[in-house]
């Protein structure tokens, strides 16, 4: 169970998403719950303090709770920062070329 800090935590959260057959997940812990959304649409919503091992969901049950709860993760992974990717490419300098072709990597 995570800790009580107040306000919800998000338990994983990778700047560049990862892509699998199942789709890629988000996850966000607030108070008991925990919410698992899911790139496919496959949401899943958990009471920890009653369901500790994740074994039933409740996301069509609970679906006010649901929807509030992606809303909290949309507005938190709203404000993180957009991943920096460099827009240029440097050219290598001569020692680093040789070392490269040394190892096969280039002709």
């Amino acid at each position: 169970i995570p800790p009580k800090t107040g306000h919800p935590t998000i338990s994983e959260t990778y700047p560049l998403p990862s892509v699998a057959p199942e789709g890629y997940w988000r996850s966000i812990f607030e108070n008991d719950y925990k919410f698992i959304w899911n790139s496919k649409g496959n949401h899943q919503l958990f009471n920890l303090k009653s369901d500790p091992k994740e074994k039933w969901n409740l996301a069509a049950l609970e679906p006010e709770r649901l929807k509030h709860m992606m809303s909290d993760l949309n507005r938190y992974i709203a404000k993180l920062p957009k991943p920096r990717l460099a827009n240029t490419v440097k050219e290598l300098d001569e020692d680093t070329k040789k070392a490269l072709r040394s190892l096969g990597y280039v002709e």
